[in-house]
């Protein structure tokens, strides 16, 4: 893939990790970034992971595969952790022992590192536009290093898409929309969000970190000293698979910690 230049700025690059057994939602986000960009020149769909090449093909028109990159990536690598290695071994698991998957740092970082645009938008397989996306964000503007918008459930409620991770005496919660002022104290998820290439190739994700360990906390914390972090209400994202709605921001303890929040910024 060629380098991004200046001709390139308003372009997008979307980076998509995923596994096996996720093409049919692939699919379907797939189709949801192409129905944007009706002019077909100014984007890209990076995919990472091993997923069944010939049924993505089989899902996909054939004019839609050249818009399409397909980078190798072996889901197990070998990895020696004190910790991994004894719960492994513990529960029986020894291939495991040493041999780690999940490795979403990795795949984040290379889809970033081969994507040809400045605008890099890194989504799960299961996160699809809605229609106006990129209007949206054409509405918004580009003066951003790291960007975010609604981020919605199958059932159309909010998820975790705009937040607090840490705010003092409060903790994580759902930040309201309008609040734009309280970076520092913010978190990111990786599930979904925009962000520039030279900025993140500047701040990669930590590769000694695999999924589930809060990786995308750590690099949250660690960016948002050198950024603030910028929400677009014109555009929105919805998941295409369904996702549980008693774990956070649902649960009680978020839904306590959202009304202390809303009160200590004096909203209703």
């Amino acid at each position: 893939m060629n380098s991004p230049s200046a001709t390139t700025k308003f372009g997008w690059s979307f980076c998509i990790p995923t596994a096996p057994g996720g093409e049919g939602q692939l699919s379907l986000v797939i189709n949801s970034i192409i129905s944007e960009f009706s002019d077909r020149s100014d984007f890209e769909i990076i995919v990472i992971g091993c997923c069944s090449l010939s049924k993505i093909k089989s899902l996909q028109a054939s004019e839609d595969l050249k818009h399409i990159h397909f980078l190798p990536f072996t889901e197990k690598h070998f990895s020696f952790d004190w910790k991994c290695f004894r719960r492994a071994v513990k529960k029986g698991k020894f291939q495991d022992a040493l041999m780690r998957g999940g490795w979403i740092t990795r795949k984040k970082n290379l889809l970033v590192q081969n994507a040809h645009f400045d605008n890099i938008c890194l989504m799960h397989d299961y996160v699809a536009l809605k229609s106006g996306w990129r209007e949206g964000f054409n509405q918004y503007g580009f003066d951003w290093n790291v960007c975010v918008n609604a981020v919605l459930n199958k059932n159309q409620t909010r998820h975790r898409d705009w937040l607090v991770w840490d705010y003092p005496e409060i903790g994580a919660t759902l930040l309201p929309y309008e609040i734009s002022h309280l970076s520092r104290f913010m978190y990111i998820s990786g599930t979904y969000f925009c962000v520039k290439k030279n900025f993140f190739l500047a701040h990669p994700l930590n590769e000694g970190l695999h999924w589930g360990e809060s990786e995308d906390v750590e690099w949250s914390i660690r960016v948002r000293e050198h950024t603030n972090f910028s929400f677009n209400p014109y555009s929105q994202v919805c998941y295409v698979k369904e996702k549980a709605l008693d774990e956070a921001p649902y649960c009680d303890d978020w839904q306590v910690r959202s009304l202390l929040l809303n009160a200590k910024l004096g909203l209703s």
